[in-house]
């Protein structure tokens, strides 16, 4: 080996990050591992957990656009692109069962560790403070089982909850085939781009990155779109306009792709899966301005402790954002456009209560900003105890 070689080497096994990322590969591969050997209880049958049917829907349409067949029900395209080669290297005959255990390690581990990583750096970005961003990233890896014990502990007990809570628990912890996990390592890896480019002017190819991952994280799911209500009018704002040209253009051709993915599958290129009801002879309605009611009405009905934790969770989060607007404006309202864009519009759609992984692009911000909050109060609470002691000293 090179004298050059040998320095490299000694460099990343010297680093803190490699023994970092190793780390965090073997928690998740243990953690996927109890998964499949019901621990806590998954049930998990035959390699597959639990999703609704939602997995099955997205092998059958990444199958069928393999084989050239645009005959399926019109679909945000961003996961079928991750999906597809994965499907190529497993081969043309695996079935439903065997994707769904390798995803399991995909998303469960690969996925997973790299939105770890970028919670990290998303955290340390907005503490300021490697050891907060470490004990942030540490509350990440394990909210998944926090969850999962909130519910078994304080739930009412009833088959429905039961359900719920094991469901949940696998696709907060990456283990189904879903779009979600891609969904939030795309909306997590953007943000920290956004936030990366606020400090000052970049070089072109991060907006041409940040252009590119914000369009693949809006074709792959239907609320992502949301975000470029942030991102176009943060960039304008500070006056990049040369940035924000190659954004643009960056994001365009998937935005093109899924124009087209709309027209082939369902006529238009504003096709959608969705519709203002669903259910069949249910006739659901899809949106409505009292489903912002259910925050209160679902925990009411099943697990009243969430109440506390929500109430809780509102005051940390006003309070960071507001001492983060004040200690830095711009980082600030970025944060708070964030939280607001990708939590207030999904209020108001009928089937977000039952399903926590729709917040997943906001978890670990709430995580952050909570940390900010506790942080801010630890520092005026030591102030007030620091200012006596110095008067007593002087007199």
């Amino acid at each position: 080996m090179s004298p050059d070689k040998g320095g490299i080497l000694r460099k990343i096994l010297s680093s803190p990050w490699t023994w970092g990322i190793v780390l965090l590969i073997v928690i998740r591969v243990l953690s996927v591992q109890l998964a499949f050997e019901n621990i806590p209880f998954t049930n998990v049958t035959n390699g597959v957990f639990e999703d609704g049917g939602d997995g099955v829907s997205y092998y059958r349409i990444t199958n069928q656009i393999l084989n050239g067949d645009f005959n399926y029900e019109p679909h945000f395209i961003g996961f079928f692109i991750f999906l597809a080669p994965i499907l190529k290297i497993a081969g043309h005959d695996a079935s439903f069962i065997e994707i769904s255990k390798l995803m399991a390690w995909v998303n469960g581990v690969g996925l997973y560790v790299m939105a770890t990583i970028l919670v990290w750096l998303l955290a340390w970005h907005i503490l300021k403070s490697k050891k907060l961003a470490h004990v942030t990233s540490a509350i990440f890896l394990i909210y998944p089982y926090i969850f999962y014990y909130l519910f078994e502990l304080f739930g009412s007990g009833s088959a429905t909850l039961e359900e719920f809570r094991i469901s949940r628990f696998t696709q907060l912890n990456f283990l189904n085939v879903l779009s979600d996990p891609l969904s939030a390592v795309l909306g997590y890896a953007s943000l920290a781009l956004l936030l990366y480019i606020v400090i000052r002017e970049r070089k072109l190819w991060v907006y041409v990155l940040t252009g590119f991952l914000l369009s693949f994280f809006v074709i792959t799911r239907t609320q992502n779109v949301f975000a470029l209500l942030l991102f176009v009018p943060a960039l304008l704002i500070l006056k990049r306009y040369k940035g924000f040209i190659y954004f643009a253009l960056a994001g365009l051709p998937l935005g093109i792709l899924q124009l087209v993915a709309n027209y082939l599958s369902g006529g238009s290129t504003v096709a959608s899966p969705y519709s203002l009801y669903y259910g069949g002879e249910l006739h659901i309605q899809m949106f409505s301005l009292k489903y912002p009611l259910r925050l209160i009405t679902y925990p009411l009905d099943h697990i009243p402790f969430l109440l506390l934790i929500e109430a809780v969770l509102v005051v940390l989060i006003l309070y960071g954002l507001w001492k983060l607007i004040k200690e830095d404006k711009k980082l600030g309202l970025l944060v708070s456009g964030h939280l607001f864009f990708n939590i207030v519009p999904l209020l108001f759609i009928e089937s977000v209560m039952r399903n926590p992984r729709y917040f997943l692009t906001v978890i670990p911000i709430v995580f952050i900003i909570s940390m900010y909050s506790l942080k801010s109060l630890y520092l005026n609470y030591d102030r007030v105890k620091i200012k006596p002691e110095k008067i007593q000293n002087q007199i």
